[in-house]
């Protein structure tokens, strides 16, 4: 996990990551490292999610969350089988 801190380049030193020389924070030199090697090493492309869409992503895991869902399992006499799976949400009524 990267922290804010790590973000601030504007006082950082110049450094050379690979065949990029210029100011980075942590951040940006841990992308730049792995974004070289993935070229280095295969010719796949590189993709990312639009802002929007990872925006879009937080709200609905958001409203997931507040949803509480639960899930229980019903185990047969012997326990060796699952019978049945109950799931709730919230008094059943989230959208």
């Amino acid at each position: 996990m990267f922290h804010q801190a790590n973000l601030r380049f504007n006082d950082q030193p110049t450094i050379t990551v690979g065949t990029r020389t210029a100011k980075m924070s942590l951040v940006m030199a841990w992308v730049e490292t792995i974004a070289q090697e993935m070229t280095r090493l295969t010719n796949w492309p590189i993709t990312t999610l639009k802002h929007d869409d990872i925006g879009k992503y937080f709200i609905d895991r958001q409203t997931l969350d507040a949803c509480k869902p639960e899930v229980s399992y019903g185990y047969a006499a012997d326990g060796n089988s699952i019978k049945s799976i109950t799931v709730t949400a919230n008094g059943n009524s989230c959208a």
